[in-house]
């Protein structure tokens, strides 16, 4: 039996950095909640991306739970950062960590009860049973490329917080409390793809989106001060949302705003906006990340409601804020949303006071306001967008069908009758281009193609 020495319990409250594996901090683990869809076992999540070689990469990264336990839930993600301190503390020399439940929930934050001991415990068992298959999408550091891969996150765990006695050389006869983390899982943190986590602020989060969000834009952070991401993207892919009920965009923004007004009230996000690519056809988010110090929540804000954090953001007291939430708290997010509206097209109706004006959109219930589009009318707007390029595509497809069946017909005639059609066509190209007779050439093929289409539409055989 391998002998392990006591973990040293630290006399600090909370580790205020603690550690990301980088690959979890972009794919979520399981699902944004506490409770899993019933008899769900596996999860499948793809998105595409462009490789630092400048080509197209197609990414699928498959979780599944044990029979048992089943898929991990939001807040094994808390358990599993707090190993992972752990593990950086210790060095990364071993992938046997130790420590006690204890430790473990001085580092989370969590009350010290039994209630707590149990949860750790079955966390424990949800991540030892769950396995993980990456097609081109397990970053390797160490090759400084994207791999396929099947892995775990835990092999192995056991809980003994009661120490046993020690022999006369100090080593112990049983293993203290240790997990022991999967070979190619640690592997992949010993070559240093961790990044660094702020648990103060992790852990002072109210919501597990807000806290997966957190993780995944600070993983994007360090590069630049602006990003982009696809809004169905990020919802399903990086934040692990369920959108079997709530799929279209003016409902995942639904889910994704409070995340983010609290991630700005706490100094970490600067703004956010929504917008429709015709290019991509799918909606897009784009973040400015604060430049300010992130700093710990004011004691007004320790027991804020996201409509409270919305309203602190946009400048109003927090005892303003929790006399709003109080007294019309179905109005706030629309009128929020009215309010980011006016704030983006730079309206004259908010310029001298927009706090007041604010404030008086929701007491006096503000419903006419110039310029202003629903989310469900700007939700309609962009799904008839939608379904206009969807109908130009089937035209264009239609045509080029069209086109592939009227040269086919084409090539099957003999060669005297496509010479003929060929000498008809040259008489329509410019005398300067008449010596352009090739097929390949696009004017002379376009040329082919509409005498084709006329003998065909007039029931004329091509028999010249």
């Amino acid at each position: 039996m391998t002998k392990l020495n006591p973990p040293q319990i630290k006399e600090e409250k909370t580790r205020l950095t603690g550690r990301d594996e980088m690959n979890l901090a972009e794919f979520a683990l399981g699902l944004a909640s506490d409770r899993n869809a019933k008899d769900v076992k596996t999860i499948e999540r793809q998105q595409s991306i462009i490789s630092p070689d400048g080509k197209r990469l197609d990414q699928t990264w498959t979780i599944t739970g044990s029979d048992q336990h089943g898929l991990p839930r939001a807040g094994d993600d808390d358990v599993l950062l707090a190993l992972l301190l752990l593990a950086s503390d210790q060095g990364l020399k071993d992938r046997v960590v130790q420590f006690t439940r204890y430790e473990l929930m001085q580092i989370l934050e969590w009350p010290t009860n039994g209630r707590t001991y149990r949860r750790i415990e079955s966390s424990l068992d949800r991540l030892a049973g769950v396995r993980i298959i990456a097609k081109n999408s397990f970053w390797d550091n160490a090759r400084k490329s994207y791999t396929s891969l099947n892995f775990g996150l835990i092999d192995d765990y056991l809980i003994a917080d009661q120490p046993s006695r020690t022999r006369a050389d100090g080593q112990m006869q049983i293993a203290f409390t240790h997990v022991s983390f999967n070979e190619k899982f640690f592997h992949s943190m010993q070559v240093g793809n961790m990044k660094r986590l702020d648990m103060k602020l992790y852990n002072g989060l109210n919501s597990a989106v807000s806290k997966r969000m957190y993780r995944y834009l600070d993983k994007r952070r360090y590069r630049s001060n602006v990003f982009d991401v696809e809004l169905n993207n990020l919802a399903t892919v990086n934040l692990g949302l369920d959108l079997g009920v709530r799929r279209y965009p003016s409902q995942i923004k639904q889910l994704l705003d409070p995340a983010h007004h609290e991630l700005q009230a706490r100094g970490f996000l600067g703004s956010w906006s929504y917008r429709w690519s015709p290019d991509r056809e799918a909606w897009f988010i784009q973040y400015c990340f604060s430049s300010k110090a992130i700093s710990a929540p004011k004691e007004d804000q320790q027991d804020a409601t996201p409509n409270q954090l919305a309203l602190m953001a946009c400048g109003l007291s927090s005892r303003l804020a929790a006399k709003l939430d109080k007294l019309y708290p179905d109005r706030i997010q629309i009128k929020l949303d009215i309010f980011q509206q006016l704030k983006k097209s730079k309206s004259p109706l908010i310029t001298r006071n927009p706090t007041g004006w604010l404030r008086k959109a929701i007491e006096d219930d503000y419903q006419a306001v110039p310029g202003y589009q629903s989310p469900e009318r700007r939700h309609e707007k962009a799904l008839k967008k939608q379904e206009l390029l969807e109908a130009q595509e089937r035209v264009q497809e239609q045509e080029e069908n069209s086109k592939d069946t009227l040269w086919s017909l084409y090539r099957a005639l003999p060669p005297l009758q496509q010479q003929v059609l060929k000498d008809q066509a040259v008489g329509f190209l410019p005398p300067s281009r008449r010596q352009e007779v090739d097929e390949s050439n696009p004017l002379f093929r376009g040329i082919l193609l509409s005498l084709l289409e006329d003998y065909s539409q007039s029931g004329i055989k091509v028999v010249l």
